[in-house]
């Protein structure tokens, strides 16, 4: 079978699972897996899925493109042969791929989202790999889902099992550990769970960590440009008799040493940048070719922005800016924090994030076509008389001295302005009557007038016009 997935691909395969049994070939994916015995493609419609799922070899399961494809429960994959799953939210309490089997499968996670209450998303402590150098757990672009998530370790693998992680968000909180226990890599990703290697290698590429991330047994780790935020924990702890090998990181971890352990392995840091504390355990053997800096930061205002200083090699920072504030720059020195001034007819009004300028003087004008035979007028607004009938106009009785009122004429029709009570129109050396009485009369078609209010509700003057009037 081939379908149309949510991104205009056709896909082959074997088997459709969706609600509606009119649209699918299994309305449950339990009973998809279970026609599946010689593994085959099983596309899932979007929905939400409670089912434990046992997994047979070589089952690919495809969600929907939109990630609409909810599965809830607690599953079992195949010991051997190759799993993948695709676009699909993994959604469960505890462990979702859960399994104390001696398995080697090949697991790919491609595209997904987990949500784990508290556990593991991958809880597989025995599986090994089928041979040297091949990952038997791949993760590519997936995301921590993390509405209900709270404690999520990601893997936990005791059992050899090598590992790859690439362009991801994996973990959740500090309560579940990573465990890997082959060779691990990790590219490109966000690490929010610490981590604990004891297998031939640990090696993080481009990668934030925000829990602690531990060596153990004979494991070596390569961290190159990372970034590990692990606040008042230490962001390692070396305790294995491997290498590490750290370049061009940044540390951040007010935990004295930020870097901790008793490994007999030597520790080489190159063009690494301790943003708290630079103090190592002493407990550590470190290569004698070491270049870190020791930035130690509490000294910086807070909440203020640091300011580079060229070849002085020094940081500075700002003081703390107050509502509104902002840095401006000034030619050769050092940018100032100032407010905005507020010039002739300007108001502004600086809030806690946010600055609000305002005009203070007459607003813009809006137009309006008027297609229809009356109106009511209004104060610094300009209409277009659009009508083979005539128009008729109604003054404003609250307008405010200097507004302005457009009238322009397109059609056949005239237009007439007439008055409230107490309301009078001066043109030039003419007026007309005061009250209800007065108007004024287009006489031709394309002609316009402008109008200001000089008393407020009541007077108004004519500034411009083009074409006659008759005022009455």
């Amino acid at each position: 079978m081939v379908i149309q997935t949510n991104d205009n691909r056709f896909s082959t395969v074997d088997f459709i699972v969706s609600p509606d049994a009119s649209k699918g070939t299994n309305t449950t994916i339990t009973s998809a897996l279970s026609e599946a015995k010689n593994g085959g493609v099983i596309y899932i419609s979007p929905g939400t899925y409670t089912e434990n799922l046992t997994i047979p070899s070589n089952v690919t399961l495809i969600g929907s493109n939109s990630l609409t494809t909810r599965i809830v429960g607690s599953h079992t994959p195949p010991t051997s042969g190759n799993l993948l799953l695709r676009e699909i939210i993994l959604e469960g309490t505890g462990n979702i791929l859960n399994s104390t089997a001696a398995g080697n499968t090949t697991i790919c996670l491609e595209g997904c989202h987990f949500n784990v209450s508290n556990g593991h998303a991958i809880n597989l402590p025995n599986w090994t790999s089928s041979g040297t150098g091949i990952n038997t757990i791949i993760c590519l672009n997936c995301r921590g889902f993390y509405s209900g998530g709270a404690n999520d370790g990601f893997v936990n693998n005791t059992g050899g099992a090598n590992i790859f992680i690439s362009e991801s968000h994996v973990g959740r909180g500090s309560s579940q550990t990573m465990t890997v226990s082959g060779t691990c890599a990790l590219s490109d990703v966000s690490l929010n769970c610490p981590i604990s290697s004891g297998g031939s290698s640990l090696s993080l590429e481009r990668a934030t960590v925000f829990g602690t991330t531990a060596l153990t047994g004979s494991c070596s780790g390569f961290f190159t440009l990372c970034g590990f935020a692990t606040g008042n924990s230490p962001s390692l702890a070396l305790n294995s008799s491997g290498i590490a090998q750290i370049n061009s990181c940044s540390i951040a971890s007010t935990n004295n040493p930020a870097i901790t352990g008793t490994g007999s392995g030597t520790v080489t840091l190159q063009g690494v940048d301790f943003r708290n504390n630079n103090n190592i355990s002493t407990n550590l053997t470190l290569s004698a070719q070491n270049s870190y800096s020791g930035s130690y930061k509490s000294d910086y205002t807070n909440h203020g922005i640091l300011l580079g200083q060229g070849a002085q090699g020094n940081i500075i920072a700002t003081s703390e800016m107050s509502n509104g504030q902002l840095l401006i720059g000034s030619t050769g020195n050092n940018p100032v924090t100032s407010a905005l001034t507020a010039g002739t007819n300007v108001s502004i009004v600086e809030g806690a994030g946010s600055i609000t300028i305002n005009s203070t003087a007459g607003g813009g004008i809006t137009w309006t076509t008027i297609t229809g035979t009356t109106q009511q007028l209004s104060g610094n607004n300009g209409y277009v008389i659009n009508n083979t009938a005539a128009v008729s106009l109604t003054l404003p009785t609250a307008i405010a001295v200097g507004d302005v009122i457009y009238i322009d004429t397109i059609g056949t029709g005239a237009f007439t302005i007439t008055q409230a009570a107490g309301q009078q129109i001066h043109f030039i050396g003419s007026s007309s009557t005061l009250g209800t009485g007065g108007t004024v009369n287009s006489v031709s078609q394309y002609s316009s007038i402008e109008l200001r209010c000089v008393v407020a509700n009541t007077m108004f003057q004519v500034q411009n016009t083009s074409g006659n009037f008759n005022i009455t």
